[in-house]
């Protein structure tokens, strides 16, 4: 992806997240996490579910439920973004 769209995105993601809990659910290797902190995006989700990590591929609608349950222990929790 090119260094322009990337910043592009990387500024959506951070003006999004300053209002919402925000997630990505991928079909991934078990290193997306440490993908993501390359790239400087681990403080943008607060959810990060990698199918290798969690034990299911999409579309298997429990990794969906999987990241869908961590947003809602955190919004329980009370850290709800203002």
């Amino acid at each position: 992806m090119p260094a322009r769209a990337c910043a592009t995105a990387r500024r959506v993601l951070a003006r999004l997240s300053r209002r919402h809990r925000l997630g990505v659910v991928s079909n991934f290797y078990g290193n997306l996490g440490a993908v993501c902190a390359d790239a400087g995006l681990t403080a943008l989700f607060d959810v990060i579910a990698d199918s290798t990590a969690v034990g299911w591929t999409k579309p298997d609608p429990r990794i969906f439920r999987h990241a869908l349950d961590a947003l809602w222990r955190l919004a329980r929790a009370g850290r709800v973004r203002r």
